[in-house]
Formats: C-alpha cells, sequence, structure tokens
C-alpha cells in the first residue's frame, strides 16, 4: 500500500490523477442503403448519412486512490467522453466508462519458519461479472454476463539450502461458484500443486525443474473431471543491463476422469520463450510465445 507516483491531486490520504482532453478531427464516409451500425467503446451507434464530418471529443478522466490503512486501499477510476459531429453524420454520444464491476480481497500472511526457510499462506476472495465469449474470453459487445464468486486458499513454502539454489512447493484449491444460471457449467473445485528447484549457475544465468499438478472437479455430471500433469525444465538470463530472456521445455499430460470421456488422455510437447526490456523501475516491455495444454472454458483440452 504505497500513495501513487503519478497523482496530481492529494487531499489527505485521498490520490487523485486528473486528465482532461480536446480533439478534433476529419473523416468521410461513403454507405448505401438507410444507415450502418457501428460499435465504439461499450456502445452501439449508427451511420445515418455520408459526407465529411468533423467530430470534436472532449474527455475527462479520474483515477482516485484512496489509503484507508496500511493493508486497505480503494481504487475509484471513472473515463467520461463526449463526442459531438457537427454535420450530423451520426448522433452526438456520451460515454462513461467506471473499472470492472468486482469485489476483491485478499488476506495474507508470511512466517519466517528458519533463517533460510518461509512459507506464505492466502485466502484470495473474487466477486465480478465478467462479458464473455463460448471460450471464455472477453467480449464487451456480444458476451453473455457471467456473474460468479471465487475463492482461493493456498500456501507456498520457499527454502534456500544455499545462497544459490532455491526450493519452492505449493499447494492450493479454488472454488467456483457461478450466480448465472447460464454458466452452472462452471461451478467447480480446483486443486493445484507444484514444487520446483531452481539454481544459480552464474551470477547472470540461472536454471530449474519445475512440476505442476491440477485437479478440476465439475459438480454437473454432464462435464468430465480432468487431471493435468507436466514436468518441464526452465532458464532465464540477465543478457544486457536491461534485457532480460527465458526459456521452458516440458511435457504434458492431460486425463479425464469420468464422464463419456473418461479414460481418455492426451500428451504434448510444452515450452515458451521470452524476451523483457526493463524501460526503467516500473516500466517494461515483453514479448513471449507459449505453447502449451489449457483446459477449455465449456470442457475439454485445449492446446
Amino acid at each position: 500500500i504505497t500513495p501513487p507516483a503519478d497523482a496530481t491531486l492529494r487531499i489527505g490520504p485521498l490520490y487523485s490523477d486528473i486528465g482532461i482532453a480536446q480533439s478534433i478531427g476529419y473523416r468521410y464516409i461513403k454507405l448505401k442503403g438507410s444507415g450502418v451500425d457501428f460499435l465504439t467503446g461499450n456502445s452501439r451507434g449508427e451511420y445515418l448519412r455520408d459526407g465529411s464530418d468533423y467530430p470534436l471529443v472532449s474527455s475527462l478522466t479520474l483515477n482516485n486512490y484512496l489509503i484507508i490503512t496500511r493493508h486497505m486501499d480503494l481504487s475509484l477510476n471513472i473515463s467520461a467522453s463526449y463526442s459531438h459531429y457537427p454535420m450530423e453524420t451520426p448522433e452526438d454520444e456520451t460515454q462513461i466508462d467506471l473499472t470492472d464491476e468486482g469485489v476483491f480481497a485478499t488476506f495474507s500472511s508470511e512466517l519466517q519458519l528458519s533463517r533460510d526457510s518461509r512459507l506464505l499462506v492466502y485466502d484470495d476472495i473474487l466477486y465480478r461479472t465478467d462479458y464473455v465469449d463460448t471460450q471464455g474470453l472477453t467480449d464487451r459487445y456480444g458476451g453473455e454476463e457471467y456473474e460468479y464468486v471465487e475463492n482461493a486458499v493456498g500456501g507456498v513454502w520457499d527454502w534456500m539450502p544455499s545462497p544459490f539454489d532455491n526450493v519452492a512447493i505449493s499447494a492450493s484449491r479454488t472454488d467456483a461458484i457461478p450466480l448465472t444460471t447460464a454458466f452452472t457449467n462452471q461451478e467447480s473445485v480446483v486443486y493445484s500443486e507444484a514444487a520446483s528447484y531452481q539454481q544459480a549457475i552464474t551470477r547472470f544465468w540461472s536454471a530449474g525443474l519445475l512440476g505442476s499438478f491440477r485437479q478440476s472437479l465439475y459438480e454437473v455430471e454432464s462435464r468430465s473431471d480432468i487431471h493435468m500433469y507436466s514436468l518441464s525444465a526452465f532458464t532465464a538470463a540477465r543478457l544486457t543491463r536491461k534485457l532480460l530472456g527465458s526459456a521452458s521445455l516440458g511435457y504434458q499430460l492431460s486425463s479425464y476422469e469420468s464422464g463419456e470421456s473418461a479414460g481418455r488422455s492426451s500428451g504434448s510437447v510444452s515450452g515458451g520463450i521470452g524476451l523483457e526490456h526493463e524501460i526503467s523501475e516500473s516500466k517494461s516491455q515483453k514479448i513471449t510465445y507459449q505453447r502449451r495444454q489449457t483446459e477449455g472454458f465449456s470442457g475439454g483440452v485445449d492446446v
């Protein structure tokens, strides 16, 4: 919990970043028929006639950050804009966007078990509404409303046998409860476990092994429970003072434990490569390529 570095206004524990913008543009539209629908932001509009226009867009953004206690904060971001079209090719429009609907809470405690080991235990609570397509990807225009509650309880144990290597073991349980009838097949209990070993080979290069396991148990009988296992080797290196490289290679196996596909399994090579450039202490840019198995939003396994 720290004050934001880019705040332009402070009133006691409230920090605010205010932005005002005005733009003018030119566009020419040619269309046939009675009109053409279009999508902009989160709203639907219609081009009424063709020809030239000079859009005048006024916008106001407010990013508010309130420090309540040393361990609690509140963030509220609002963006409002008004678009005026002098030639009336579409109608004028006003847009007001708030942050995503949701309630997020994290309770955690870190215990120093010994000089070389520590244990983190946590409980993450989430309530939110998403608009998703059939793959579970965000679709704010044509997606279905998906309201749900999710709770994740887990722990991570870290041990450093020496200053050059690290052993980590983690386990968690995640309960997902959909609040809309269209997504009853998402009600589930998911257990995840992982173990890794990492060693610093040189001052700028490290490598290690990672094993992870996942068991997804669903309430509806029409959806198969799925178990996933993976083992991989990974490495990371500082190529220059500002450039980091990473790579991994392994194998994943998925098996169906119930339903019509019970007993079926599929294996796949997994891996990835990435490059990260540190622009400053707080900013970076990254490009990655990754191939892996993931659980499908509505069932099955995707690569």
